[in-house]
């Protein structure tokens, strides 16, 4: 039975191969659909959940959490440095860090900023080497391949872009390697917030810090703040000139990232600087609505697949049909002989089952190849891991529709004994 098998396979193996080719396009389909959408949610839900809330001037909600917290190159509008100073000294806040983009070394992202955020306020040692100690020194990241003691000149703009210029009079050296976070962060290059102020021509005044200020440093942190005591009895007017001079000794930078006490901090927070000139958000919560988006996509080309499933089914009900019509003969002459109407059924539906178990099981590995190519590319642009893994229930689909194709096959293979043997003899005679 399986040699004769094997003989109609290879003898009608133009109409074998292109029945295992649409089983093997169809299912890679929906397979490579299923695993890079729940890689993409998963990784890049990942990436982000250092960011509990993130600070910047009103615009783009989304654009925000994309440059602040993936570091796409899109320009942010700047947010005045008296919103930095408010939130620093915000007793709601356990840790506030500015970050100020603009500059490139290559492809990798300057990112002007204080060592609290490079550490998560000490909670990270770094990889090698030590904390910048202002000037012009940076902490690379670990994907940016510079070492310690290495120099290099920022770009202001990405290389190619149409205004992109070196600073050359300026000069970083490397003297530490920053932790490992497993996102787009360790393609970046840290500097003090107050080099990139002074390298793009921005005044920058420096206050001393009250004793009793409420935020802790030590030797490792080089931080901004700005003295606020001395302005708590001021009138309303007062106040107005305030914030002019602490905007004046603070310049505009990218965002802020601030780490809250607590939740219901965070949200009062967000409040607090949900209007006007600026805009609060949650990563995940931004995420969220992404995600929903990515959803509605990626559910419409499921959508897509099923279709395609179905239509494959009845494709190769139809080849099959095509196929015991053109096996009359053959079928009648193994009745005439003895065969048994099992043996036949069986001989038939194996054979379509076999081309269709290879197909399918071709299809799974395209799928999920394909996913992982795609998911290393986008691994390298985004500058965060984004793994593909298979899980039980991601079979599911590919489950349902071979064995919505063995039913169907089962049906087409049971019209091959409704032909009388002798009569097809006959006429062939």
């Amino acid at each position: 039975m399986i040699e004769l098998m094997l003989v109609d396979i290879k003898k009608m193996w133009l109409g074998a191969l292109a029945v295992v080719l649409l089983c093997a396009g169809v299912v890679s389909f929906g397979f490579f659909i299923t695993l890079e959408e729940r890689a993409l949610r998963e990784s890049s839900a990942k990436a982000a959940e250092r960011f509990d809330l993130l600070v910047g001037a009103a615009g783009s909600e989304t654009q925000l959490v994309l440059s602040a917290v993936y570091l796409h190159s899109s320009p942010l509008p700047l947010l005045e440095g008296k919103y930095y100073a408010d939130i620093a000294n915000n007793p709601l806040v356990s840790w506030a860090a500015p970050i100020a983009f603009g500059d490139y070394y290559l492809d990798f992202p300057i990112v002007g900023t204080t060592a609290v955020l490079i550490t998560n306020n000490n909670q990270s040692n770094l990889e090698k080497g030590r904390m910048f100690l202002g000037g012009f020194e940076a902490v690379a990241g670990v994907g940016t391949g510079l070492l310690i003691g290495q120099k290099f000149t920022p770009l202001h703009g990405k290389v190619g872009e149409f205004d992109s210029h070196l600073h050359e009079e300026i000069k970083y050296e490397v003297v530490g390697i920053a932790p490992r976070y497993d996102n787009a962060w360790d393609r970046a290059v840290f500097v003090p917030v107050e080099s990139v102020w002074k390298t793009h021509g921005l005044a920058y005044k420096h206050h001393e810090h009250d004793e009793h200020e409420h935020t802790k440093h030590n030797e490792h942190e080089y931080e901004i703040r700005a003295d606020l005591d001395e302005h708590e009895e001021h009138d309303e007017h007062t106040a107005h000139d305030e914030h002019t001079n602490i905007s004046s000794v603070i310049p505009p930078i990218s965002a802020v990232i601030v780490k809250p006490k607590s939740i219901s901090g965070a949200y009062e927070l967000r409040s607090m600087y949900r209007r006007g000139l600026t805009q609060a958000v949650f990563p995940a919560e931004i995420l969220t609505k992404l995600y929903t988006t990515l959803g509605d996509i990626s559910g419409l080309l499921a959508k897509i697949s099923l279709c395609a499933q179905i239509l494959a089914i009845f494709i190769i009900m139809a080849a099959s049909m095509l196929y015991l019509k053109l096996k009359q003969r053959q079928i009648a002459l193994l009745r005439a002989i003895g065969a048994s109407f099992y043996r036949i059924f069986l001989l038939i539906w194996s054979g379509f089952m076999s081309l269709a178990a290879v197909g399918v099981a071709a299809g799974a590995a395209l799928g999920f190849f394909g996913a992982k190519f795609v998911s290393d590319k986008l691994s390298l642009e985004q500058g965060f891991n984004i793994e593909v893994l298979i899980k039980l229930q991601d079979f599911s689909s590919i489950v349902i529709f071979f064995i919505a194709l063995s039913v169907i096959l089962l049906i087409s293979c049971a019209f091959s004994y409704r032909y009388c043997a002798a009569d097809i003899l006959r006429k062939s005679l």
